[in-house]
Protein backbone atom coordinates (compact mmCIF):
# COMPACT_ATOMS: atom_id res chain seq x y z
CA UNK A 1 0.00 0.00 0.00
CA UNK A 2 1.28 3.46 -0.84
CA UNK A 3 1.69 5.89 2.04
CA UNK A 4 1.58 9.05 -0.03
CA UNK A 5 0.20 11.91 2.06
CA UNK A 6 -3.54 12.32 1.46
CA UNK A 7 -6.48 14.07 3.08
CA UNK A 8 -7.50 12.04 6.10
CA UNK A 9 -9.43 13.20 9.14
CA UNK A 10 -8.00 13.49 12.65
CA UNK A 11 -10.31 13.74 15.66
CA UNK A 12 -9.46 15.94 17.42
CA UNK A 13 -7.45 17.99 14.98
CA UNK A 14 -4.99 18.98 17.70
CA UNK A 15 -4.67 16.30 20.39
CA UNK A 16 -1.51 17.80 21.93
CA UNK A 17 -2.91 18.33 25.46
CA UNK A 18 -4.09 14.70 25.69
CA UNK A 19 -0.94 12.93 24.51
CA UNK A 20 2.52 12.36 25.95
CA UNK A 21 5.64 12.91 23.89
CA UNK A 22 5.76 9.37 22.45
CA UNK A 23 2.07 9.36 21.55
CA UNK A 24 2.34 12.78 19.86
CA UNK A 25 5.25 11.55 17.75
CA UNK A 26 3.32 8.47 16.59
CA UNK A 27 0.17 10.55 16.02
CA UNK A 28 2.05 13.01 13.77
CA UNK A 29 3.52 10.18 11.69
CA UNK A 30 0.12 8.51 11.19
CA UNK A 31 -1.58 11.84 10.51
CA UNK A 32 0.81 12.53 7.64
CA UNK A 33 -0.01 9.21 5.98
CA UNK A 34 -3.82 9.17 6.13
CA UNK A 35 -5.59 8.64 2.84
CA UNK A 36 -8.80 10.33 1.84
CA UNK A 37 -11.54 8.71 3.94
CA UNK A 38 -9.21 7.40 6.66
CA UNK A 39 -9.79 8.61 10.22
CA UNK A 40 -7.41 8.85 13.18
CA UNK A 41 -9.02 9.19 16.61
CA UNK A 42 -7.15 9.99 19.81
CA UNK A 43 -7.73 8.90 23.42
CA UNK A 44 -11.06 7.10 22.99
CA UNK A 45 -12.65 6.19 26.33
CA UNK A 46 -15.69 4.00 26.98
CA UNK A 47 -16.90 1.35 29.42
CA UNK A 48 -17.01 -2.37 28.68
CA UNK A 49 -18.82 -4.96 30.81
CA UNK A 50 -15.76 -7.27 30.88
CA UNK A 51 -12.84 -4.82 30.72
CA UNK A 52 -14.35 -1.97 32.73
CA UNK A 53 -13.16 1.52 31.79
CA UNK A 54 -11.20 1.28 28.54
CA UNK A 55 -8.90 3.85 26.95
CA UNK A 56 -7.47 3.45 23.47
CA UNK A 57 -4.38 5.57 22.71
CA UNK A 58 -4.96 5.77 18.96
CA UNK A 59 -7.70 4.32 16.79
CA UNK A 60 -7.33 4.16 13.01
CA UNK A 61 -10.41 3.60 10.83
CA UNK A 62 -9.64 2.47 7.29
CA UNK A 63 -12.89 2.19 5.27
CA UNK A 64 -11.68 -0.68 3.09
CA UNK A 65 -10.05 -2.94 5.70
CA UNK A 66 -11.37 -2.17 9.21
CA UNK A 67 -10.31 -0.62 12.52
CA UNK A 68 -6.93 -0.79 14.27
CA UNK A 69 -6.43 -0.25 17.99
CA UNK A 70 -2.93 1.09 18.64
CA UNK A 71 -1.14 1.09 21.98
CA UNK A 72 1.92 3.36 22.24
CA UNK A 73 4.73 2.83 24.75
CA UNK A 74 7.72 5.14 25.01
CA UNK A 75 11.17 4.40 26.35
CA UNK A 76 13.02 1.21 25.54
CA UNK A 77 10.61 -1.72 25.79
CA UNK A 78 11.83 -5.19 26.73
CA UNK A 79 10.39 -8.57 27.61
CA UNK A 80 11.93 -10.50 30.51
CA UNK A 81 10.69 -13.41 32.62
CA UNK A 82 7.18 -13.21 31.23
CA UNK A 83 6.75 -9.46 31.75
CA UNK A 84 7.18 -6.26 29.77
CA UNK A 85 9.19 -3.27 30.99
CA UNK A 86 10.01 0.19 29.69
CA UNK A 87 13.07 2.11 30.79
CA UNK A 88 14.90 5.38 30.28
CA UNK A 89 18.64 5.23 30.41
CA UNK A 90 20.04 2.32 32.35
CA UNK A 91 17.29 1.74 34.90
CA UNK A 92 13.86 0.09 34.72
CA UNK A 93 11.25 2.78 34.85
CA UNK A 94 8.11 0.66 35.20
CA UNK A 95 6.36 -2.57 34.40
CA UNK A 96 3.89 -2.27 31.50
CA UNK A 97 1.20 -4.41 29.81
CA UNK A 98 1.14 -3.25 26.17
CA UNK A 99 -0.15 -6.44 24.55
CA UNK A 100 -2.89 -6.94 27.13
CA UNK A 101 -4.00 -3.32 26.78
CA UNK A 102 -4.01 -3.37 22.98
CA UNK A 103 -5.78 -6.71 22.72
CA UNK A 104 -8.27 -5.76 25.43
CA UNK A 105 -8.99 -2.50 23.62
CA UNK A 106 -9.69 -4.40 20.40
CA UNK A 107 -12.23 -6.75 21.99
CA UNK A 108 -13.80 -3.99 24.09
CA UNK A 109 -14.29 -1.78 21.03
CA UNK A 110 -15.98 -4.58 19.08
CA UNK A 111 -18.25 -5.43 22.00
CA UNK A 112 -19.12 -1.78 22.65
CA UNK A 113 -20.13 -1.14 19.04
CA UNK A 114 -22.06 -4.38 18.74
CA UNK A 115 -24.31 -3.63 21.71
CA UNK A 116 -25.25 -0.15 20.49
CA UNK A 117 -28.87 -0.10 19.25
CA UNK A 118 -28.03 1.82 16.08
CA UNK A 119 -25.09 -0.38 15.09
CA UNK A 120 -26.39 -2.92 12.57
CA UNK A 121 -23.19 -4.16 10.93
CA UNK A 122 -22.19 -7.08 13.15
CA UNK A 123 -18.76 -7.49 14.74
CA UNK A 124 -16.42 -5.00 13.12
CA UNK A 125 -13.18 -6.36 11.69
CA UNK A 126 -10.67 -5.05 14.21
CA UNK A 127 -7.03 -5.76 15.02
CA UNK A 128 -4.47 -4.47 17.51
CA UNK A 129 -0.93 -3.16 17.13
CA UNK A 130 1.70 -1.87 19.53
CA UNK A 131 4.06 0.97 18.60
CA UNK A 132 7.38 1.32 20.44
CA UNK A 133 8.90 4.36 18.67
CA UNK A 134 12.21 4.25 20.58
CA UNK A 135 12.76 0.49 20.63
CA UNK A 136 14.79 -1.41 18.03
CA UNK A 137 12.94 -4.62 17.16
CA UNK A 138 14.66 -7.68 15.69
CA UNK A 139 11.84 -10.20 16.04
CA UNK A 140 8.93 -11.21 18.27
CA UNK A 141 8.82 -9.60 21.69
CA UNK A 142 7.58 -12.38 23.93
CA UNK A 143 5.17 -15.16 22.93
CA UNK A 144 2.26 -12.74 22.45
CA UNK A 145 4.19 -9.89 20.84
CA UNK A 146 4.20 -11.09 17.23
CA UNK A 147 6.56 -9.09 15.10
CA UNK A 148 3.99 -8.23 12.44
CA UNK A 149 1.84 -6.45 15.05
CA UNK A 150 4.73 -4.42 16.47
CA UNK A 151 6.09 -1.19 15.01
CA UNK A 152 9.48 -0.10 16.32
CA UNK A 153 12.12 2.56 15.91
CA UNK A 154 12.77 3.53 12.31
CA UNK A 155 9.52 1.99 11.04
CA UNK A 156 7.08 4.85 11.47
CA UNK A 157 7.50 6.27 7.97
CA UNK A 158 5.32 3.39 6.75
CA UNK A 159 3.22 3.01 9.89
CA UNK A 160 -0.11 3.27 8.09
CA UNK A 161 1.01 0.70 5.55
CA UNK A 162 1.82 -1.70 8.41
CA UNK A 163 -1.60 -1.06 9.92
CA UNK A 164 -3.24 -1.73 6.56
CA UNK A 165 -1.35 -4.99 6.08
CA UNK A 166 -2.23 -6.28 9.55
CA UNK A 167 -5.93 -5.60 9.01
CA UNK A 168 -5.95 -7.03 5.50
CA UNK A 169 -4.30 -10.27 6.61
CA UNK A 170 -6.05 -10.75 9.97
CA UNK A 171 -8.00 -14.03 10.32
CA UNK A 172 -11.19 -12.28 11.44
CA UNK A 173 -14.06 -13.94 9.47
CA UNK A 174 -16.26 -10.86 9.72
CA UNK A 175 -16.29 -8.94 6.44
CA UNK A 176 -15.63 -5.23 6.40
CA UNK A 177 -19.01 -3.43 6.04
CA UNK A 178 -19.60 -2.90 2.34
CA UNK A 179 -20.59 0.74 2.71
CA UNK A 180 -17.89 3.16 3.94
CA UNK A 181 -20.53 4.94 6.05
CA UNK A 182 -19.61 2.50 8.80
CA UNK A 183 -16.74 4.86 9.61
CA UNK A 184 -19.18 7.72 10.27
CA UNK A 185 -21.32 5.40 12.39
CA UNK A 186 -18.30 4.48 14.56
CA UNK A 187 -17.41 8.15 14.98
CA UNK A 188 -20.97 9.04 15.95
CA UNK A 189 -21.07 6.31 18.59
CA UNK A 190 -17.64 7.07 20.06
CA UNK A 191 -18.29 10.82 20.02
CA UNK A 192 -21.68 10.36 21.70
CA UNK A 193 -23.56 12.20 19.00
CA UNK A 194 -27.38 11.92 19.31
CA UNK A 195 -29.05 9.52 16.91
CA UNK A 196 -31.51 11.13 14.51
CA UNK A 197 -34.93 9.65 13.83
CA UNK A 198 -33.58 7.95 10.70
CA UNK A 199 -31.13 5.95 12.80
CA UNK A 200 -33.88 4.74 15.13
CA UNK A 201 -35.98 3.73 12.14
CA UNK A 202 -33.04 1.88 10.58
CA UNK A 203 -32.28 0.11 13.83
CA UNK A 204 -35.90 -0.97 14.26
CA UNK A 205 -36.08 -2.24 10.69
CA UNK A 206 -32.76 -4.04 11.06
CA UNK A 207 -33.87 -5.73 14.29
CA UNK A 208 -37.19 -6.75 12.74
CA UNK A 209 -35.45 -8.26 9.73
CA UNK A 210 -32.97 -10.13 11.92
CA UNK A 211 -35.58 -11.65 14.23
CA UNK A 212 -37.80 -12.57 11.29
CA UNK A 213 -34.91 -14.47 9.71
CA UNK A 214 -34.25 -16.30 12.97
CA UNK A 215 -37.95 -17.11 13.31
CA UNK A 216 -38.20 -18.50 9.79
CA UNK A 217 -35.32 -20.82 10.66
CA UNK A 218 -37.77 -22.57 12.96
CA UNK A 219 -39.06 -24.35 9.86
CA UNK A 220 -36.67 -27.09 10.91
CA UNK A 221 -39.06 -27.91 13.77
CA UNK A 222 -41.84 -28.45 11.23
CA UNK A 223 -39.53 -30.61 9.13
CA UNK A 224 -38.55 -32.78 12.09
CA UNK A 225 -42.01 -33.41 13.48
CA UNK A 226 -44.33 -32.96 10.50
CA UNK A 227 -45.24 -36.65 10.37
CA UNK A 228 -46.45 -36.71 13.98
CA UNK A 229 -50.23 -36.84 14.18
CA UNK A 230 -50.32 -34.73 17.33
CA UNK A 231 -47.80 -32.30 18.80
CA UNK A 232 -47.45 -30.14 21.89
CA UNK A 233 -44.84 -27.42 21.40
CA UNK A 234 -43.83 -25.62 24.59
CA UNK A 235 -41.58 -22.58 24.63
CA UNK A 236 -41.01 -19.16 26.16
CA UNK A 237 -42.12 -15.87 24.71
CA UNK A 238 -40.25 -14.97 21.56
CA UNK A 239 -39.37 -18.55 20.61
CA UNK A 240 -41.26 -18.49 17.32
CA UNK A 241 -44.18 -20.70 18.40
CA UNK A 242 -46.75 -18.74 16.42
CA UNK A 243 -44.66 -18.88 13.25
CA UNK A 244 -44.34 -22.68 13.59
CA UNK A 245 -48.08 -22.86 14.22
CA UNK A 246 -48.82 -20.96 11.02
CA UNK A 247 -46.36 -23.05 9.04
CA UNK A 248 -47.94 -26.31 10.21
CA UNK A 249 -51.43 -25.01 9.42
CA UNK A 250 -50.26 -24.05 5.94
CA UNK A 251 -48.63 -27.44 5.30
CA UNK A 252 -51.67 -29.38 6.46
CA UNK A 253 -53.95 -27.22 4.30
CA UNK A 254 -51.74 -27.96 1.27
CA UNK A 255 -52.46 -31.65 1.87
CA UNK A 256 -56.16 -30.91 1.35
CA UNK A 257 -57.16 -30.99 5.01
CA UNK A 258 -59.79 -28.69 6.50
CA UNK A 259 -57.72 -26.83 9.09
CA UNK A 260 -58.85 -24.54 11.89
CA UNK A 261 -56.26 -22.18 13.41
CA UNK A 262 -57.45 -21.08 16.87
CA UNK A 263 -55.81 -18.54 19.13
CA UNK A 264 -56.76 -16.72 22.31
CA UNK A 265 -57.24 -13.09 21.33
CA UNK A 266 -58.79 -11.13 18.48
CA UNK A 267 -55.57 -9.20 17.89
CA UNK A 268 -53.49 -12.33 17.41
CA UNK A 269 -56.19 -13.84 15.19
CA UNK A 270 -56.11 -10.75 12.99
CA UNK A 271 -52.30 -10.93 12.84
CA UNK A 272 -52.47 -14.54 11.62
CA UNK A 273 -55.14 -13.68 9.05
CA UNK A 274 -52.95 -10.89 7.71
CA UNK A 275 -50.04 -13.29 7.28
CA UNK A 276 -51.98 -14.97 4.49
CA UNK A 277 -52.60 -18.59 5.50
CA UNK A 278 -53.70 -19.83 2.10
CA UNK A 279 -56.11 -22.73 2.21
CA UNK A 280 -56.72 -22.68 5.98
CA UNK A 281 -60.47 -22.96 6.51
CA UNK A 282 -60.84 -20.99 9.75
CA UNK A 283 -58.58 -18.52 11.54
CA UNK A 284 -59.87 -16.90 14.70
CA UNK A 285 -60.77 -17.34 18.34
CA UNK A 286 -62.63 -20.26 19.88
CA UNK A 287 -65.74 -18.16 20.43
CA UNK A 288 -65.46 -16.73 16.93
CA UNK A 289 -65.91 -20.31 15.74
CA UNK A 290 -69.18 -20.30 17.67
CA UNK A 291 -70.27 -17.25 15.72
CA UNK A 292 -69.50 -19.14 12.52
CA UNK A 293 -71.96 -21.79 13.74
CA UNK A 294 -74.51 -19.07 14.61
CA UNK A 295 -74.29 -19.69 18.35
CA UNK A 296 -75.64 -16.64 20.18
CA UNK A 297 -73.09 -14.84 22.37
CA UNK A 298 -74.58 -12.34 24.80
CA UNK A 299 -72.79 -9.01 25.28
CA UNK A 300 -70.94 -8.47 28.56
CA UNK A 301 -70.51 -12.19 29.21
CA UNK A 302 -68.59 -13.17 32.35
CA UNK A 303 -65.90 -15.83 32.62
CA UNK A 304 -68.36 -18.48 33.77
CA UNK A 305 -70.33 -18.08 30.56
CA UNK A 306 -67.19 -18.41 28.39
CA UNK A 307 -65.89 -21.47 30.24
CA UNK A 308 -69.17 -23.32 30.90
CA UNK A 309 -72.27 -22.12 29.10
CA UNK A 310 -70.77 -21.24 25.72
CA UNK A 311 -68.99 -24.62 25.32
CA UNK A 312 -72.31 -26.36 25.98
CA UNK A 313 -74.05 -24.29 23.28
CA UNK A 314 -71.16 -24.84 20.86
CA UNK A 315 -71.13 -28.59 21.55
CA UNK A 316 -74.76 -28.81 20.53
CA UNK A 317 -73.99 -26.92 17.33
CA UNK A 318 -70.92 -29.07 16.59
CA UNK A 319 -72.98 -32.25 16.70
CA UNK A 320 -75.20 -30.87 13.92
CA UNK A 321 -72.39 -29.92 11.55
CA UNK A 322 -72.57 -31.62 8.15
CA UNK A 323 -69.61 -33.77 7.13
CA UNK A 324 -68.18 -31.23 4.71
CA UNK A 325 -68.00 -28.55 7.43
CA UNK A 326 -66.07 -30.67 9.92
CA UNK A 327 -62.32 -30.34 10.49
CA UNK A 328 -59.38 -32.67 9.80
CA UNK A 329 -56.79 -30.67 11.74
CA UNK A 330 -56.52 -28.09 14.50
CA UNK A 331 -53.68 -25.72 15.33
CA UNK A 332 -54.22 -24.15 18.76
CA UNK A 333 -51.97 -21.24 19.73
CA UNK A 334 -51.85 -19.75 23.27
CA UNK A 335 -53.24 -23.08 24.49
CA UNK A 336 -52.42 -22.29 28.13
CA UNK A 337 -55.67 -20.28 28.12
CA UNK A 338 -57.74 -22.95 26.38
CA UNK A 339 -60.22 -24.48 28.84
CA UNK A 340 -60.90 -28.23 29.03
CA UNK A 341 -64.48 -27.80 27.84
CA UNK A 342 -63.25 -26.09 24.69
CA UNK A 343 -61.30 -29.18 23.63
CA UNK A 344 -64.47 -31.25 23.86
CA UNK A 345 -66.13 -28.93 21.35
CA UNK A 346 -63.25 -29.28 18.89
CA UNK A 347 -63.32 -33.06 19.05
CA UNK A 348 -67.09 -33.05 18.42
CA UNK A 349 -66.47 -30.92 15.31
CA UNK A 350 -63.76 -33.26 13.95
CA UNK A 351 -64.42 -35.33 10.84
CA UNK A 352 -62.56 -38.39 12.19
CA UNK A 353 -61.25 -38.33 15.77
CA UNK A 354 -58.81 -41.18 15.07
CA UNK A 355 -57.26 -39.40 12.07
CA UNK A 356 -57.35 -35.91 13.54
CA UNK A 357 -54.13 -33.86 13.28
CA UNK A 358 -53.50 -31.60 16.26
CA UNK A 359 -50.74 -29.11 17.10
CA UNK A 360 -50.87 -27.38 20.49
CA UNK A 361 -48.65 -24.41 21.34
CA UNK A 362 -48.30 -23.17 24.88
CA UNK A 363 -46.25 -21.12 27.34
CA UNK A 364 -47.71 -21.79 30.77
CA UNK A 365 -45.87 -18.79 32.24
CA UNK A 366 -48.18 -16.63 30.08
CA UNK A 367 -51.32 -18.16 31.58
CA UNK A 368 -53.23 -15.15 32.89
CA UNK A 369 -56.53 -16.91 33.70
CA UNK A 370 -56.06 -19.27 36.67
CA UNK A 371 -58.01 -22.48 36.31
CA UNK A 372 -58.47 -22.03 32.56
CA UNK A 373 -55.53 -24.23 31.52
CA UNK A 374 -56.81 -27.44 29.91
CA UNK A 375 -55.29 -30.34 28.02
CA UNK A 376 -56.71 -32.35 25.14
CA UNK A 377 -57.42 -36.00 25.88
CA UNK A 378 -55.12 -37.50 23.29
CA UNK A 379 -51.40 -38.40 23.30
CA UNK A 380 -49.12 -35.59 22.22
CA UNK A 381 -45.49 -35.71 21.11
CA UNK A 382 -43.84 -32.97 23.17
CA UNK A 383 -41.33 -30.53 21.67
CA UNK A 384 -39.62 -27.98 23.94
CA UNK A 385 -38.17 -24.76 22.55
CA UNK A 386 -35.52 -23.01 24.65
CA UNK A 387 -34.39 -20.17 22.39
CA UNK A 388 -35.69 -16.62 22.42
CA UNK A 389 -35.48 -15.19 18.91
CA UNK A 390 -37.53 -12.02 19.02
CA UNK A 391 -36.81 -10.05 22.21
CA UNK A 392 -33.62 -8.05 22.71
CA UNK A 393 -31.18 -9.58 25.18
CA UNK A 394 -31.71 -6.78 27.68
CA UNK A 395 -35.45 -7.54 27.82
CA UNK A 396 -35.01 -11.30 28.14
CA UNK A 397 -32.44 -10.93 30.91
CA UNK A 398 -34.93 -8.79 32.82
CA UNK A 399 -37.91 -11.17 32.66
CA UNK A 400 -35.90 -14.45 32.65
CA UNK A 401 -36.40 -15.13 36.41
CA UNK A 402 -40.15 -15.40 35.73
CA UNK A 403 -39.59 -18.39 33.44
CA UNK A 404 -38.91 -21.86 34.92
CA UNK A 405 -36.46 -22.98 32.20
CA UNK A 406 -33.22 -21.39 31.06
CA UNK A 407 -33.58 -19.32 27.89
CA UNK A 408 -30.93 -19.07 25.20
CA UNK A 409 -31.03 -15.57 23.72
CA UNK A 410 -30.40 -15.33 19.97
CA UNK A 411 -32.19 -12.09 19.11
CA UNK A 412 -29.28 -9.70 19.70
CA UNK A 413 -29.07 -6.49 21.67
CA UNK A 414 -31.55 -3.70 22.06
CA UNK A 415 -31.67 -0.88 24.60
CA UNK A 416 -31.44 -1.14 28.40
CA UNK A 417 -34.78 -1.71 30.12
CA UNK A 418 -36.06 1.43 31.85
CA UNK A 419 -38.17 1.90 34.96
CA UNK A 420 -40.19 5.04 35.72
CA UNK A 421 -41.53 5.11 39.26
CA UNK A 422 -44.78 6.92 39.96
CA UNK A 423 -47.84 6.83 42.17
CA UNK A 424 -50.48 4.25 41.27
CA UNK A 425 -53.00 6.92 40.34
CA UNK A 426 -50.58 8.64 37.94
CA UNK A 427 -49.64 5.61 35.84
CA UNK A 428 -51.64 6.47 32.71
CA UNK A 429 -50.47 10.09 32.64
CA UNK A 430 -46.82 9.18 33.17
CA UNK A 431 -47.01 6.45 30.53
CA UNK A 432 -48.39 9.02 28.07
CA UNK A 433 -45.56 11.41 28.93
CA UNK A 434 -43.01 8.64 28.36
CA UNK A 435 -44.49 7.82 24.96
CA UNK A 436 -44.48 11.50 23.99
CA UNK A 437 -40.83 11.87 25.06
CA UNK A 438 -39.87 8.88 22.90
CA UNK A 439 -41.40 10.63 19.89
CA UNK A 440 -40.27 14.20 20.55
CA UNK A 441 -36.77 13.62 21.93
CA UNK A 442 -35.58 10.11 21.15
CA UNK A 443 -36.30 9.65 17.46
CA UNK A 444 -39.15 7.12 17.62
CA UNK A 445 -42.25 7.35 15.48
CA UNK A 446 -45.71 6.82 16.92
CA UNK A 447 -46.16 3.46 15.24
CA UNK A 448 -43.08 2.08 17.00
CA UNK A 449 -44.89 2.26 20.35
CA UNK A 450 -47.59 0.34 22.19
CA UNK A 451 -48.82 1.29 25.66
CA UNK A 452 -50.04 -1.79 27.54
CA UNK A 453 -51.99 -1.69 30.78
CA UNK A 454 -52.15 -4.48 33.33
CA UNK A 455 -55.69 -3.98 34.66
CA UNK A 456 -57.94 -1.26 33.24
CA UNK A 457 -58.22 -0.12 29.66
CA UNK A 458 -56.39 3.10 28.92
CA UNK A 459 -58.87 5.83 27.93
CA UNK A 460 -57.38 5.84 24.43
CA UNK A 461 -58.08 2.11 24.09
CA UNK A 462 -61.61 2.55 25.36
CA UNK A 463 -62.20 5.32 22.79
CA UNK A 464 -60.77 3.22 19.93
CA UNK A 465 -63.02 0.29 20.83
CA UNK A 466 -66.02 2.59 21.09
CA UNK A 467 -65.36 4.08 17.63
CA UNK A 468 -64.10 1.01 15.75
CA UNK A 469 -65.34 -2.01 17.73
CA UNK A 470 -63.36 -5.16 16.93
CA UNK A 471 -61.95 -3.33 13.92
CA UNK A 472 -59.77 -1.33 16.30
CA UNK A 473 -57.16 -4.08 15.86
CA UNK A 474 -56.68 -2.85 12.30
CA UNK A 475 -55.03 0.24 13.78
CA UNK A 476 -52.10 -1.91 14.93
CA UNK A 477 -51.09 -2.55 11.32
CA UNK A 478 -52.77 0.16 9.29
CA UNK A 479 -52.55 3.11 11.63
CA UNK A 480 -49.57 5.39 12.22
CA UNK A 481 -50.20 6.07 15.90
CA UNK A 482 -49.43 4.68 19.34
CA UNK A 483 -51.44 1.51 19.97
CA UNK A 484 -53.19 0.99 23.31
CA UNK A 485 -54.21 -2.38 24.74
CA UNK A 486 -54.39 -4.42 27.87
CA UNK A 487 -51.65 -7.02 28.32
CA UNK A 488 -54.16 -9.86 28.02
CA UNK A 489 -55.47 -8.51 24.72
CA UNK A 490 -51.97 -8.06 23.27
CA UNK A 491 -50.85 -11.65 23.86
CA UNK A 492 -48.86 -13.04 20.94
CA UNK A 493 -48.26 -9.56 19.47
CA UNK A 494 -45.30 -7.20 19.64
CA UNK A 495 -44.06 -3.72 18.86
CA UNK A 496 -40.49 -2.37 18.88
CA UNK A 497 -41.23 -0.35 22.03
CA UNK A 498 -43.57 -1.29 24.85
CA UNK A 499 -44.49 1.14 27.61
CA UNK A 500 -45.87 -1.20 30.28
CA UNK A 501 -48.23 0.81 32.49
CA UNK A 502 -48.68 -1.22 35.70
CA UNK A 503 -52.04 0.00 36.98
CA UNK A 504 -52.83 -2.97 39.21
CA UNK A 505 -54.10 -6.50 38.62
CA UNK A 506 -57.51 -8.15 38.44
CA UNK A 507 -58.27 -10.54 41.29
CA UNK A 508 -58.77 -13.44 38.88
CA UNK A 509 -55.49 -12.86 37.00
CA UNK A 510 -52.00 -13.97 38.02
CA UNK A 511 -49.86 -10.79 38.42
CA UNK A 512 -46.56 -12.58 37.81
CA UNK A 513 -47.79 -13.98 34.51
CA UNK A 514 -49.34 -10.67 33.47
CA UNK A 515 -46.00 -8.92 34.01
CA UNK A 516 -44.07 -11.59 32.07
CA UNK A 517 -46.54 -11.45 29.20
CA UNK A 518 -46.44 -7.66 29.07
CA UNK A 519 -42.66 -7.36 29.29
CA UNK A 520 -42.13 -9.91 26.55
CA UNK A 521 -44.25 -7.94 24.05
CA UNK A 522 -41.34 -5.50 23.55
CA UNK A 523 -38.92 -6.35 20.78
CA UNK A 524 -36.27 -3.64 21.20
CA UNK A 525 -37.05 -1.40 24.18
CA UNK A 526 -39.12 -1.98 27.32
CA UNK A 527 -40.13 0.83 29.69
CA UNK A 528 -42.00 -0.15 32.85
CA UNK A 529 -44.08 2.54 34.57
CA UNK A 530 -45.72 2.15 37.96
CA UNK A 531 -45.62 1.95 41.71
CA UNK A 532 -42.52 0.20 43.03
CA UNK A 533 -44.31 -1.84 45.71
CA UNK A 534 -47.02 -3.03 43.33
CA UNK A 535 -44.48 -4.17 40.76
CA UNK A 536 -42.24 -5.77 43.37
CA UNK A 537 -45.21 -7.71 44.74
CA UNK A 538 -45.86 -9.09 41.26
CA UNK A 539 -42.35 -9.94 40.09
CA UNK A 540 -40.25 -10.32 43.24
CA UNK A 541 -37.00 -8.81 44.48
CA UNK A 542 -34.68 -10.07 41.73
CA UNK A 543 -36.57 -8.51 38.83
CA UNK A 544 -37.27 -5.37 40.85
CA UNK A 545 -33.51 -4.94 41.33
CA UNK A 546 -32.98 -5.35 37.59
CA UNK A 547 -35.64 -2.76 36.85
CA UNK A 548 -34.16 -0.32 39.34
CA UNK A 549 -30.81 -0.49 37.55
CA UNK A 550 -32.60 1.19 34.65
CA UNK A 551 -34.59 3.63 36.80
CA UNK A 552 -35.01 7.13 35.35
CA UNK A 553 -35.10 9.87 37.95
CA UNK A 554 -36.70 13.29 37.54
Amino acid sequence: MSTTQLRGLAIPEDPTPELNESERYVWRKLREQLRDGDVLLTSRRFTDSENGDVEIDLLVLLPDVGAAVIEVKGGVVSYENGEYFTRSGARYERRIHPIRQARGGKHALRAYLNRQPTWSMGLLRTEWLCVFPYTKLDGDLGPEGRREQLIGEGELDDALGRVYDVLQSCPDPNPVPAHPAWVDRVIDLLEGRPDPEADVARFSAMREDAVDRLTRDQARVCDMFFENQSLEIVGPAGSGKSWIAMELAHRWAKEGKRVAYLTYGGGMAESVRRSGLAGVTYVGTFHGLGREWEVEQPAGADQDLWVREMPERMSAAALLLPEHERFDAYVVDEAQDFADAWWDVLFLAARDRDELRLAVFRDDAQEVFPGRRGHPEMPLAKVRLRENLRNAREIVETFAPLVPDEIKVLGGHGLPVEFIECEAGDVFGVADDVALDLIENRGYTRDHIAVLTTKHRHPMQAEARHVHGEKHWDLLWEGDDIFYSTVAGFKGLERPVIVLAVDGFHDDLEPRNVMYTGMSRARDLLIVVGDRDSIKGAVGDKIMRRLQRGQKLD
